[in-house]
């Protein structure tokens, strides 16, 4: 019995060694101070071979920073893409998934530039402040619904939620945490002073 249990862990060990292998961060996450101009927001590169675009979302929605939870980037600004462009480089920032969709069901659908949406809800910029986009509507005769950073220059292209081709896509996704709430910059300072009260006691 206990052999049983010592070859389950070594597998469960085993098995979490070959995950973390797959998904990795490439550096802490980065801040667009408001100071500089930015949002408060946080920003971190995934890297995860191979993932698909659901896949990404779920796992941008798992990840935490200072207490808020993280969701997909929606680069709705080009001021906002550029920055990041600026800070990671145009290598890093190829072949990651962000927080866009195309909406085959709304209104103002068309191909290839109709009908996205951010996962924020936030508005699609169509003005000349937006970011650098490329859309076609056919990847090996196929619809392409879902947004990555292309070309190795941080810029934005549309894509199969599931690519097969052998050639690349995907290295991971990008992860935006919103700017925190007060309330939970207070919390997370007072946890702070707690540990240190105990700490010398």
């Amino acid at each position: 019995m206990k052999r049983a249990i010592e070859v389950v862990c070594a597998v469960m060990v085993c098995g979490s060694v070959v995950l973390a292998a797959a998904s990795s961060v490439q550096a802490a996450p980065i801040e667009w101070a408001a100071g500089s101009g930015g949002n408060g927001h946080y920003y971190e590169i995934v890297l995860d071979d191979w993932i698909t675009w659901d896949d990404a979302l779920v796992g941008a929605a798992g990840r935490s920073h200072a207490g808020v939870d993280g969701h997909l980037a929606t680069l709705t600004t080009s001021a906002e893409q550029d920055f990041l462009v600026g800070v990671y480089g145009g290598g890093p920032m190829d072949l990651l998934w962000l927080g866009g969709y195309q909406d085959k069901q709304a209104g103002d659908y068309s191909e290839p530039n109709g009908g996205w949406r951010w996962i924020t809800g936030e508005g699609w910029n169509t003005t000349s402040g937006k970011p650098y986009f490329s859309f076609n509507n056919n990847y090996w005769g196929q619809s392409e619904e879902y947004l990555i950073t292309w070309w190795g220059t941080g810029g934005i292209n549309d894509l199969l939620a599931n690519p097969t081709d052998p050639r690349g896509p995907s290295r991971g996704y990008l992860v935006e945490y919103p700017a925190p709430e007060p309330t939970t910059l207070g919390l997370l300072a007072l946890g702070g002073l707690a540990v240190l009260r105990r700490r010398r006691k």
